[in-house]
C-alpha cells in the first residue's frame, strides 16, 4: 500500500501487517491509558476483534505495529495540557461575550457545568495554531 498522507507523530511501517490489528492494539492500549477505569470492558472489545483476525505473522506484526503507534503517540501527547484540561471550573459572569449556560446544560442532570474548559490551552493535535490565530475578538 503507497502512502498518501505524512505521519503525524512517527513514520511507522510494516507492509506485511493487518490493519485491523494494527488498528485493534493501539486503540486498546491508548483507551487504557485514557481510561483506565474502563478496562474490562476495553479488554473485552479487544479480544473480541483479535477474534475476528486470522492467526499468523500478519496479525502479530499488526498487534506489535498498533503498539508501537500507541506507544509513540502517548509520548507525543504527555505534557500537552488535556490533563488540566477539565479546570478551572467555568463560572459565567454575565459580562457581555460572555458563555451563559443554555438548556438542558443549565440545570439538573446536566448541568450547570462546562466540560474542560481549559481545553483551548492543549496544544493542537496535527496543526501549528499560529498558521491558523484569527484577528479578534472583535468589540462588543
Amino acid at each position: 500500500m503507497k502512502r498518501r498522507y505524512q505521519p503525524n507523530t512517527a513514520n511507522l511501517s510494516s507492509p506485511g501487517a493487518s490493519v485491523e490489528a494494527a488498528i485493534a492494539a493501539a486503540s486498546r492500549d491508548v483507551l487504557i491509558a485514557l481510561s483506565p477505569s474502563q478496562q474490562t470492558a476495553i479488554e473485552s472489545a479487544y479480544v473480541a476483534a483479535l477474534l475476528a483476525i486470522p492467526d499468523g505473522a500478519a496479525k502479530d506484526e499488526g498487534i506489535a505495529l498498533g503498539q508501537q503507534s500507541a506507544a509513540e503517540n502517548l509520548a507525543r501527547r504527555l505534557g500537552d495540557g488535556a490533563e488540566t484540561a477539565s479546570g478551572p471550573a467555568y463560572v459565567p459572569t454575565g459580562e457581555p461575550g460572555d458563555y451563559d449556560f443554555t438548556p438542558p446544560f443549565d440545570s439538573e442532570p446536566f448541568g450547570p457545568v462546562a466540560n474542560f474548559p481549559g481545553w483551548g490551552n492543549v496544544t493542537p493535535f496535527a496543526i501549528e495554531l499560529a498558521d491558523y490565530r484569527l484577528d479578534g475578538p472583535d468589540a462588543l
